[in-house]
């Protein structure tokens, strides 16, 4: 497995979260709502729920759970990146891809926090990469 493609799971993983707790919320207002009040008189279609707001709340729980096991993931995923990262032999190289993946901070941000041009911050990400690619390929317990 390449640094790259290990990046991209951590990166999807904190997406996915990222969604699943915002429908896990939509589906919590959903419960919260009133339900819509029938003005035609006409009768409604039976629903196969019995009650709607207990399946949103239902789905909100499950969603939650599914939340929690990928944020496990992603702390053993993230511990292990920054064990590979500690692992680097330049301290910029430990700096910028810390700065980056972990603190999410932006090429402009890195170069102005280490007083280094945005040019040379993506010389030091690739070099850093390189030496990480060759690490992760020694390793055979990845998880």
């Amino acid at each position: 497995m390449t640094t790259r493609n290990y990046l991209a799971q951590i990166t999807h993983l904190e997406d996915s979260i990222k969604t699943k707790r915002e429908r896990a919320k939509a589906y919590y207002e959903l419960a919260g709502s009133p339900g819509s009040v029938n003005l035609t008189g006409m009768p409604r279609n039976p629903s196969p729920s019995q009650s709607p707001m207990a399946d949103a709340i239902c789905k909100a729980i499950d969603l939650e759970n599914e939340v929690k096991a990928e944020e496990e993931l992603l702390n053993r995923k993230k511990l292990f990146l920054l064990d590979m990262i500690g692992r680097l032999s330049c301290r910029d190289y430990q700096t910028v891809l810390l700065q980056r993946y972990i603190n999410h901070m932006s090429w402009d941000s890195i170069s102005a926090k280490l007083y280094y041009t945005t040019r040379w911050v993506y010389k030091l990400h690739d070099r850093a990469m390189d030496e990480l690619d060759t690490l992760f390929a020694k390793e055979t317990d990845i998880p």
